[in-house]
């Protein structure tokens, strides 16, 4: 059981599972690399 789908993970639903797993793989990329780029502009230049 997956407790963040709220379902069981089995035969039938493993490629949803694993889109599942790529798109939220992809958004953590996504907004860590957008929280890296606004944090590092705001760093004073020396």
């Amino acid at each position: 059981h997956c407790p963040w789908t709220g379902s069981c993970i089995g035969e039938r639903n493993h490629r949803a599972f694993f889109a599942f797993l790529c798109f939220i793989s992809g958004l953590t990329i996504l907004v860590t690399a957008a929280a890296l780029r606004l944090f590092l502009g705001r760093l004073p230049n020396h």
